[in-house]
């Protein structure tokens, strides 16, 4: 079961199949829930991304932070690393 509370994602391991949108009755309590930070929390937005390809694309970097100014920006970043062939798929 998932949950979005306060920004962050809460998991809860259950044997039944409950509406993966609903929220537990008793948020509150921590019980069996832990929190899982969300991306933003993590770092992993345009900063990072624009880090990676300084890094490793240079050549293509002003290409990349002009995707990550509009819509769709992992979208068209995937594939242009894709293009690029620098993207390991596992």
């Amino acid at each position: 079961m998932r949950s979005e509370i306060s920004g962050l994602n809460e998991f809860q391991k259950s044997d039944d199949e409950a509406p993966e949108d609903s929220e537990p009755e008793d948020s509150e309590d921590v019980g069996p829930f832990i929190s899982i930070p969300g991306t933003r929390d993590l770092g992993l937005g345009k900063p990072l991304a624009l880090a990676f390809a300084r890094e490793c694309l240079p050549d293509e970097f002003d290409e990349i932070d002009y995707i990550f100014g509009g819509r769709g920006a992992y979208r068209n970043f995937e594939a242009l690393l894709q293009r690029k062939r620098a993207l390991t798929l596992v």
